[in-house]
C-alpha cells in the first residue's frame, strides 16, 4: 500500500488570501494520517510565490509539496500534473476558494467502501453564511434540464432543509471538491485540456459515467464555497461549451424532473418561461392559508422545510421590508432569484437595494435583469422549438405547459413583456450600453426599433416611378434543412411582393436537398431553382443564379441567413428617395442557435479606407444586375471574400452619392461553427483571399501597395509605396515650455523615421527662460533642418502656428502638439504615403497613453451631432466595434494636436481660422470635408502622449467648443442615427 493513503490537489493563481484560508481550514479539519497536499501555482503574481511554501511548512511540515509553473496552466493541465506528482491512493481535488469544515474527510472516504463501482464523490458546498437564512446550497449535484442546460440542484435553498439531507447519484458533479481514486482519474486520462477553467470537470464526470462508474455527493461532508473567484473562470466559456457540445451529443439525459419528483415536487413552466422546480398542487393548497402569518419566524420556518414555495418566499420578503427594512428584505428577494428566478422578483431585489443603497445588490440585480432582455419574437420562437423537445422527451406535462403559454402569447406581451422592456430601457439609458452587448440589443429593439418601424413609411407601388423588382440570388449546397426552410420563409414573408428568389444548387450531395428545392420551386411562382451538375463552389453557384436573374436589382443572399420583413420594402423605399442610386447596403446583426440577434452592425455611410481593410458592406447588399454581370460577376478563387471582392470591383468608378446606406437592420447573419459569422478562423483560406482581393483593386485603380493580414483577426492593412521624390514635409512641433522633451522627440523625428525630406520647425513659450532657451538652441545647432521659430506673447495655437507655416518650406506640414511623440518605427512613411494618395485633405495618427491605452484616434459624430473622441481608454489593439481600432478608416476630424495635411490645401482655405484657436485644426479637417476631401486616422502611426492631465480624459471625449460647434452643427451628420457615445466606442442611442 502506498505510504501516503489521500494526495490533495489545489491549483491556484493569485488570490493568496483565498489559497492561505483553504490551508488552514484543512489544517484544522484534517484527522492525523497519511496524506501530502500538492500546490500547483499557475505563475501567481501576488504573494503566493513567497507565502505559500512557508505557510505550508509551518502547517503541514514535509507534506505540503509547492510546484510553481512559470507560466499559467491553467485549471485542467495544473490538475493531470499534480495527479502525475500524486502519491496517493486518492485524490482530492480542491479549489482554492473553498472551507472545509470539521468532519468533511471521512464521510467521503467511507462512500468508497459502501458503494460499488463508485468513482467519484464529493461533499455539500454551500455559500458562506448570510442573511435570512445563513448557509445555503452552492452544490448537491448537477442537474440536468430538459433542454440539456446543467445546473446544480437546488442551489440556493438553506441547507438545513430536508432536501438536502438526502443521498442522490447524479450523471455531473463538480470538481470543486471531489475525490475519486488516483487509478480512476488515471484511467480517464485526467482532464481534457481542450477546455480552459471551464467544463473539465463535466466533461470528466460523462467519461467516468460512460466508463460505467457512479457519482455521488455525501451531504454528511460539508464544505464552504466561495463560488467563481479565479480570475479568468468564465473567459472561455463561449469555446468550452461549444467544444462540449460537439463532444458530448447524446451523452446526457435530463434527470431535473427525476430529483423533482422523487422529492415530490414537480417542474413549473413561469410567465417568462423558466422552468424550475415547484410544490405540487395539494401542498400548495395546505400552504396557501400560512400566507396570513405575520410572524416571519413561523413562516421562515416553513420555508426551511419548503423552499420553492415562491408565495411564500414573496410574502416572507414582503414582511421583511415592513418589519426589518429594505436591507433584511433584500435577503429574502436574492433567496427567490435563486430558488424561483423571475425578473418580477429581481426589480423588486433592484428596488430594495437602491432603498438601502447597496450599490453592489442594485448592480447584482440589474445584472440579473439583463439576462430576461430579449425580444418577443425570441421568447415566442422559444416556447415553439422547447415545446417540441418536452415532447422528444416524453414530458407531456412540460409540453402542455408550453402550449399553454403559446395560447396566452397575445396577453404576455402587453401584461408582461413590453411593461418590463419599459422598465429595463429606462433604467439602460443612464448606462451606456454597448451595442453589441445581447441584452441591451434586444432592449433596443423592443423599445426604438419595432415602434419606429411599425410607424415608418412604405414605398409605393403605385405612382409615376416604376416599381423595383428583386431577383433575391441564393446559392445552395448541403443546408441544414431548418436553417434552409427558415431563410426560405423568411423571402415568403416579405412584405414588398415583387421579387424572384434564384435558388442555385451546387451539386448537393444530401438526397433530399432536391425534393425539398423542386417542392419550393413548384408551390411558389416566384421560387426557381436551377441545379448545377457538378459542385463549383459559392462563385460559380451565384454565378448561375445571377444568370437566371430577370430582373434590375439583384440581392445576395445566404442559404442559412434572413431577411426581415420589410427588408425588401425598406430597399425600394431607399431606391425612390436615391434614383442614382448603384449600390444599396443595410445594417445587419447575427442569429446565434439560442434564436437571438445578437452583435448589431450599424454602419456608416461610404468609407473608401475602411473597405481596404474589410468588407463592412456585406449583407443586406443589393446592386444592379447588369452592372454586376458587366463587372465580371463572382470570381472563382476569391471564395469566402467573394462578396468583397465583388464590391471592389463593383464600386470603382461610383460616386460616394451612388453608394446608398439604409440605416436600418434588415438582414440576420446566422452563427455556426463553419460560418465566418462566427470566427474569421473558421475559414481561414477567406483570409487569403481578401488580401488578394484587395491587391488586385489597389492594381487596378493605379495605387502602389501591398496589403497584409492584420495578425489575429481578419482584417487587413494596406502599405501604401510613397511616390518618388517624396515631398518635403515640415514638422510643426509645439514644444510649450517642455524643452525637456526634445530629445526624446528628435530620436523619433530622426531615428524612428527613415524619412529624409524633413525639416521641423520648434515653437517655444514666449515667456521660457533663458537657461531652457540656450540649452534647447545648442542641442538643436548641430541639426541643419531644426529651426527654433520665435513666437510672440498673447497668440493662440491658431495664430501661432500660422506665423510659423510662413516659414515652412514643406509640401506636406505636420503638427505635433505638446507632449505628442512619434513611437512607431516608419511612422512618417505611413502618413505622408496615405496623405498622397489623393482624396485625402489630413491624416492624424493613433495616440496613446503611457498605459497603452488610446487616447485619440479620430473623431466621430455621434446621433446627437456632437464630435467625439471614439474609443478613448481602450486598449491600443482593442478589436472594437468589428476591429476599428486596428484598420485605417475615414473620421469626421482628427486631434489638432497631430494633424498631416497639404500645404496647399490650407492656403487655399486661408490658413487656420484665429477664432477657433486649439480647436482650428478640427476646422480646416470639416472644411477639408465640406469640400469632399477626407480626413483618415492611420493607426500604423503610433504616437505617445507624455502629458497626460485630467483634464485630457474627463473633458476631451467630446469636442465642447460652443463657437466650433455653432458654426458645424448643421454639417455634422451622424455616423449612424441609432449610435452615441460610450465607454466602449460606440452606444446605443434611446434619443433624449
Amino acid at each position: 500500500m502506498s505510504a501516503v493513503h489521500t494526495s490533495i490537489i489545489i491549483p491556484v493563481y493569485n488570490k493568496w488570501e483565498l489559497t492561505r484560508n483553504c490551508l488552514i481550514s484543512l489544517a484544522e479539519t484534517l484527522p492525523p494520517g497519511i496524506f501530502e497536499i500538492i500546490v500547483v501555482d499557475n505563475a501567481s503574481r501576488d504573494e503566493t510565490m513567497m507565502a505559500c511554501p512557508a505557510l505550508g511548512r509551518e502547517l503541514f511540515g514535509d507534506a505540503l509539496h509547492y510546484h510553481r509553473s512559470e507560466q499559467n496552466l491553467n485549471f485542467g493541465p495544473a490538475n493531470n500534473l499534480a495527479a502525475k506528482m500524486a502519491k496517493g491512493e486518492f485524490l482530492v481535488l480542491l479549489n482554492n476558494d473553498t472551507v472545509a469544515k470539521p468532519g468533511w474527510y471521512h464521510p467521503l472516504l467511507e462512500d468508497f467502501a459502501r458503494i460499488d463501482k463508485l468513482g467519484a464523490t464529493g461533499p455539500l458546498l454551500v455559500y458562506p453564511p448570510s442573511e435570512p437564512f445563513g448557509e445555503t446550497v452552492q452544490h448537491l449535484g448537477v442537474s440536468v434540464d430538459p433542454f440539456l442546460n446543467v445546473g446544480h440542484l437546488y442551489e440556493g435553498i438553506p441547507a438545513q432543509s430536508p432536501l438536502v439531507r438526502k443521498r442522490r447519484f447524479f450523471q455531473i458533479i463538480t470538481g470543486a471538491c471531489m475525490m475519486m481514486p488516483r487509478a480512476v482519474f488515471m484511467e480517464m486520462g485526467g482532464f481534457d485540456e481542450v477546455y480552459v477553467n471551464g467544463f473539465e470537470d463535466v466533461d470528466l464526470c460523462i467519461r467516468m459515467r460512460m466508463a460505467g462508474y457512479f457519482l455521488t455527493v455525501n451531504p454528511e461532508s460539508t464544505i464552504v464555497h466561495h463560488a467563481s473567484q479565479s480570475p479568468g473562470r468564465m473567459d472561455k466559456e463561449r469555446e468550452n461549451a461549444r467544444h462540449f457540445a460537439r463532444t458530448t451529443q447524446g451523452l446526457l439525459a435530463p434527470d431535473l424532473h427525476l430529483h423533482l419528483e422523487g422529492d415530490e415536487m414537480r417542474l413549473e413552466l413561469t410567465d417568462w418561461q423558466i422552468v424550475r422546480p415547484a410544490v405540487l398542487d395539494h401542498v400548495k393548497s395546505k400552504l396557501t392559508p400560512l400566507l396570513s402569518l405575520t410572524d416571519m419566524h413561523a413562516l421562515k420556518n416553513v420555508l426551511v422545510r419548503y423552499p420553492f414555495w415562491s408565495e411564500g418566499c414573496r410574502r416572507l420578503a414582503e414582511l421583511a421590508a415592513v418589519q426589518q427594512g429594505a436591507e433584511h428584505a433584500m435577503g429574502y428577494w436574492r433567496l427567490l432569484s435563486r430558488t424561483n428566478p423571475s425578473p418580477d422578483h429581481m426589480l423588486s431585489m433592484l428596488e430594495c437595494a437602491r432603498d438601502a443603497k447597496n450599490s453592489e445588490m442594485v448592480t447584482l440585480a440589474f445584472q440579473s435583469l439583463m439576462r430576461s432582455c430579449h425580444t418577443f419574437e425570441y421568447y415566442r420562437t422559444k416556447a415553439e422549438k422547447r415545446r417540441l423537445v418536452a415532447r422528444h422527451w416524453s414530458l407531456g406535462e412540460l409540453a402542455g405547459a408550453y402550449e399553454g403559454w403559446l395560447a396566452r402569447i397575445d396577453s404576455f406581451r402587453p401584461g408582461l413583456h413590453t411593461p418590463f422592456m419599459r422598465k429595463m430601457y429606462e433604467l439602460a439609458r443612464n448606462t451606456n450600453p454597448s451595442p453589441l452587448w445581447d441584452w441591451a440589443y434586444a432592449l433596443w429593439q423592443e423599445a426604438v426599433d419595432v415602434p419606429r418601424r411599425a410607424v415608418a413609411p412604405k414605398a409605393s407601388q403605385a405612382g409615376g416611378q416604376k416599381a423595383p423588382h428583386f431577383s433575391i440570388l441564393m446559392p445552395v449546397y448541403n443546408p441544414d434543412i431548418g436553417h434552409l426552410r427558415e431563410a426560405v420563409a423568411s423571402v415568403l414573408e416579405q412584405d414588398w411582393p415583387d421579387w424572384e428568389l434564384c435558388m442555385a444548387d451546387d451539386a448537393s450531395t444530401l438526397p433530399h436537398v432536391r425534393r425539398i428545392l423542386e417542392a419550393y420551386a413548384a408551390s411558389e411562382p416566384r421560387i426557381r431553382v436551377q441545379f448545377r451538375e457538378t459542385n463549383g463552389n459559392i462563385s460559380a453557384a451565384t454565378n448561375t443564379a445571377l444568370e437566371m436573374a430577370r430582373y434590375e436589382y439583384a440581392v445576395l443572399m445566404d442559404q442559412d441567413d434572413l431577411l426581415t420583413p420589410d427588408a425588401l420594402s425598406q430597399v425600394a423605399l431607399a431606391i425612390g428617395n436615391h434614383p442614382d442610386g448603384k449600390l444599396f447596403y443595410s445594417d445587419e446583426d447575427k442569429i446565434n442557435d439560442h434564436l437571438e440577434f445578437c452583435h448589431p452592425h450599424f454602419k456608416g455611410g461610404w468609407d473608401p479606407e475602411l473597405i481596404l481593410g474589410q468588407n463592412y458592406i456585406s449583407h443586406l447588399g443589393v446592386y444592379l444586375t447588369d452592372r454586376v454581370r458587366a463587372c465580371g460577376a463572382f470570381r472563382e478563387g476569391f471564395e469566402g471574400a467573394q462578396d468583397h471582392d465583388l464590391v471592389l470591383r463593383y464600386t470603382e468608378g461610383l460616386s460616394s452619392g451612388e453608394i446608398v446606406h439604409i440605416p436600418a437592420v434588415l438582414y440576420h447573419w446566422r452563427i455556426h461553427d463553419s460560418s465566418t459569422a462566427s470566427s474569421v478562423d473558421a475559414k481561414p483560406a477567406a483570409v487569403i483571399a481578401g488580401v488578394r482581393s484587395v491587391k488586385e483593386h489597389l492594381e487596378r485603380t493605379g495605387v502602389a501597395g501591398e496589403v497584409e493580414r492584420i495578425e489575429g483577426c481578419g482584417l487587413y492593412r494596406v502599405r501604401r509605396k510613397l511616390e518618388q521624390p517624396a515631398p518635403l514635409v515640415s514638422l510643426l512641433v509645439d514644444l510649450g515650455s517642455a524643452v525637456d522633451l526634445w530629445p526624446s522627440i528628435s530620436k523619433a523625428l530622426f531615428g524612428n523615421s527613415d524619412y529624409a525630406k524633413l525639416e521641423a520647425l520648434l515653437l517655444c513659450d514666449p515667456e521660457l527662460d533663458a537657461p531652457s532657451r540656450k540649452r534647447l538652441a545648442r542641442d538643436i545647432e548641430p541639426l541643419r533642418q531644426v529651426k527654433l521659430v520665435e513666437q510672440k506673447s498673447g497668440l493662440n495655437a491658431a495664430e501661432r502656428l500660422n506665423l510659423a507655416i510662413e516659414k515652412a518650406q514643406g509640401a506636406v506640414l505636420g503638427v505635433l502638439g505638446r507632449g505628442i511623440v512619434p513611437e512607431s518605427p516608419g511612422w512618417l512613411n505611413w502618413v505622408v504615403a496615405h496623405l498622397r494618395s489623393g482624396g485625402i485633405g489630413a491624416v492624424g495618427g493613433k495616440i496613446v497613453s503611457g498605459e497603452g491605452r488610446i487616447h485619440h484616434f479620430g473623431h466621430a459624430v455621434t446621433a446627437d451631432r456632437k464630435l467625439f473622441s471614439i474609443f478613448r481608454g481602450l486598449p491600443a489593439n482593442s478589436d472594437a466595434w468589428y476591429g476599428w481600432p486596428r484598420i485605417s478608416r475615414t473620421v469626421a476630424s482628427l486631434d489638432p494636436r497631430c494633424v498631416f495635411l497639404h500645404r496647399k490645401d490650407l492656403l487655399e482655405a486661408g490658413g487656420l481660422d484665429p477664432a477657433f484657436g486649439d480647436v482650428a485644426l478640427i476646422d480646416f479637417c470639416l472644411k477639408c470635408r465640406q469640400k469632399g476631401l477626407i480626413s483618415v486616422a492611420e493607426p500604423n502611426a503610433v504616437f505617445r502622449l507624455t502629458h497626460l492631465t485630467d483634464a485630457d480624459w474627463e473633458d476631451g471625449v467630446f469636442v465642447s467648443d460652443e463657437e466650433l460647434c455653432a458654426k458645424w452643427r448643421n454639417d455634422l451628420h451622424p455616423h449612424h442615427p441609432d449610435l452615441a457615445f460610450g465607454q466602449e466606442g460606440w452606444a446605443l442611442y434611446y434619443g433624449q
